[in-house]
């Protein structure tokens, strides 16, 4: 019986920890998120021409914003360095890397011309689909900066990586290394995922990630159905988007999807 208590417990000391990161995200997404403008009708989308842009995973940068004094100190998440009050808490988190994830121009052309879309999916991706000059270019996305024709310019991203110790890391490109247009750099940013061997390394492979996209072109809906198909049904995901059912806010519509995990423990 004092193992069941112990337990019961421990698991509610883990659900207030996730309450708290999770508080703190929410809190930094609402401060950090730049202001949107009215969305578009999907209609009115055309593809844009261009050489295909690549870059290498490891330009990538994580960098910490804030977020990592909720559990445990930045020094201590980047390196696994850290004191053993901090190599205890981190076991309320999850512990296990997410699976290796790359994905290419290849494949989500593939995937645009063979994947059965459902009709609310078709709807988000008109302009796409039914473009087979587009399907046929090098590149999918937009390649100059810019205002472009299927306002992905328009656009707006969030990526952040989630380590052992439940602190989020925004992921992003340095200036520099940047492609020159806002499709090319989302794509790029949600397109890999653990891609580096970090074995060797002090710096820790991610056990979660937050994606936050805000007014997405319909090619960028098209990679988001590429890149999560496997873990999310999209389509349903897409319907309820496009339903009228639920939201009086006609002129925006928002998507949060929200997995709650609740553990049993039994004699």
């Amino acid at each position: 019986m004092e193992n069941l208590t112990a337990l019961i417990k421990r698991r509610d000391e883990q659900h207030d920890a996730y309450l708290k990161t999770n508080l703190h995200v929410e809190e930094l997404l609402a401060a950090s998120s730049p202001p949107s403008s009215p969305v578009r009708d999907a209609s009115r989308s055309s593809g844009a021409s261009g050489s295909q842009t690549t870059l290498s995973r490891p330009a990538w940068r994580h960098h910490s914003i804030g977020l990592d004094s909720v559990i445990t100190s930045s020094a201590s998440r980047a390196t696994g360095e850290g004191s053993d009050d901090e190599e205890d808490g981190e076991e309320y988190y999850v512990q296990t890397p997410l699976e290796k994830q790359q994905y290419d121009h290849d494949g989500f052309r593939q995937h645009l011309r063979s994947f059965r879309f459902s009709s609310a999916a078709r709807t988000l991706l008109r302009g796409v689909l039914d473009d087979p000059v587009l399907l046929s270019k090098p590149t999918l996305f937009p390649t100059r900066g810019g205002p472009v024709a299927d306002r992905s310019h328009l656009s707006h991203h969030q990526v952040f990586e989630v380590g052992t110790d439940g602190a989020p890391l925004l992921v992003e490109l340095p200036e520099s290394e940047r492609p020159p247009s806002n499709a090319l750099v989302i794509w790029n940013t949600i397109k890999d995922l653990n891609v580096t061997d970090h074995e060797d390394s002090k710096e820790r492979n991610a056990v979660g990630r937050i994606s936050v996209l805000q007014e997405p072109s319909p090619i960028l809906f098209g990679a988001i159905h590429y890149t999560m198909h496997r873990y999310f049904d999209v389509d349903e995901l897409y319907r309820h988007l496009l339903s009228p059912e639920g939201s009086s806010a006609s002129f925006h519509r928002a998507l949060f999807v929200i997995f709650r995990f609740h553990s049993l423990f039994t004699r």
